[in-house]
């Protein structure tokens, strides 16, 4: 009878070892998945941000000599059509440096949405 309790609850430890197991290896797969998530995401970002920089100066460097090629304000004005927010469209107009512009409306308008 001693022996059987024992079996028993050497049985149960060894099940409840397995769930934790289980769990914790679950847990891994998960973090590596978010881990893998963060790197895709990152790779597609820092680009992103380079393309930024660089139109930004190109931007500027057009700005100083005063005028747009045509091929380049067509493509602009094509970008903005794509646009759904107000915000985004302010910023293309350099009506909101440094974001200031999009808070104040933010304040104004708290009950808006923008959906898109």
């Amino acid at each position: 009878d001693q022996k059987a309790l024992v079996t028993d609850q050497l049985e149960k430890a060894g099940n409840y070892s397995q769930e934790i197991s289980d769990k914790i290896f679950n847990i891994v797969q998960q973090l590596q998945f978010q881990d893998r998530t963060k790197q895709r995401i990152e790779h597609i970002t820092d680009p992103l941000e380079d393309i930024s920089k660089l139109l930004e100066k190109m931007a500027q460097q057009t700005s100083l000599k005063g005028e747009l090629h045509l091929a380049d304000k067509a493509f602009l004005e094509e970008l903005v059509k794509q646009y759904t927010m107000e915000d985004e469209r302010a910023v293309y107009k350099g009506e909101d440096e440094g974001g200031t512009a999009s808070a104040k409306r933010a304040e104004e308008n708290d009950d808006n949405i923008d959906l898109f």
